[in-house]
């Protein structure tokens, strides 16, 4: 990756404004899959409640109902409250566990795509309390640790896609002292000892909030397409959850069935 690049990077993960748009980038992440779970009616709840729901701030919850709101999740009415908008139309592909397979032949940080040599760099990583959402999705205990690792992948130096996850800290032996600065799936699966499952998995097409553009060196607006996954170790306990946002114009979803 080129030098001054990866230092610019660097450099945007410590300012307080990439702070501050991740932490609402981590909020309406978890609001968004609340809304599709069919947690919400019409309408959001109260401030205080979303606020103990999601354990954030009420800057942080305002910058995500932003982010929501532009991207036409949500609509917000002074005096009415935040009104969800029309829902989604589903397209579930009912299909057995698929093993989660990472190709990678040496312990570099660099994987390979189509032979184009594809970087990660770490953006956030906290020990937190896991929020409601987060626990129901994890199999957990409100306010259980939970570890929140959010990476930067780029292909050939220009960036592909933002690694927004929680992992169930107490489920994975040494998770706590071992580096995240690589490919998380593979890191889960060693400390496992997987192989683990995709559980479940959601796509949706959204639009770039304006600070996610920023990371990803695109333009507020631009397509995005956003997966929302879960992960099971081998015994069969959910480790992961998160979500991956992947350039629209840098993406194609290609699915196969695997030859015996």
């Amino acid at each position: 990756m080129d030098e001054t690049r990866d230092g610019r990077r660097g450099e945007l993960a410590d300012s307080a404004e990439f702070r501050r748009g991740a932490a609402a980038r981590r909020v309406a992440d978890l609001v968004r899959a609340d809304i599709h779970a069919g947690v919400y009616g019409g309408s959001l709840s109260h401030e205080w409640e979303l606020i103990k729901r999601y354990g954030t701030t009420r800057n942080a919850l305002r910058g995500a109902l932003n982010i929501l709101q532009e991207q036409g999740m949500v609509e917000r009415i002074r005096g009415v409250g935040t009104l969800t908008r029309g829902a989604a139309v589903a397209f579930s592909m009912l299909r057995t566990p698929d093993l989660i397979h990472i190709n990678e032949d040496d312990d570099t940080l660099l994987l390979k795509v189509s032979g184009t040599a594809v970087s990660v760099t770490a953006l956030v990583r906290d020990e937190l309390a896991a929020p409601i959402p987060v626990a129901e999705r994890l199999e957990i205990s409100a306010g259980d640790p939970v570890l929140y690792v959010e990476s930067l992948f780029s292909v050939a130096g220009s960036p592909q896609r933002i690694r927004s996850t929680w992992v169930a800290a107490d489920r994975v032996p040494k998770i706590r002292e071992h580096p995240l600065d690589g490919f998380l799936p593979e890191i889960l699966e060693d400390l496992t000892r997987g192989p683990n499952v995709m559980r479940q998995l959601v796509i949706e097409a959204i639009v770039a909030d304006r600070a996610s553009a920023e990371v990803l060196e695109t333009l507020a607006g631009a397509p995005i397409l956003l997966f929302e996954y879960v992960v099971s170790g081998p015994d069969g306990m959910p480790v992961e959850f998160g979500f991956t946002r992947h350039r629209g114009d840098r993406t194609i979803v290609d699915s196969r069935v695997a030859a015996d």
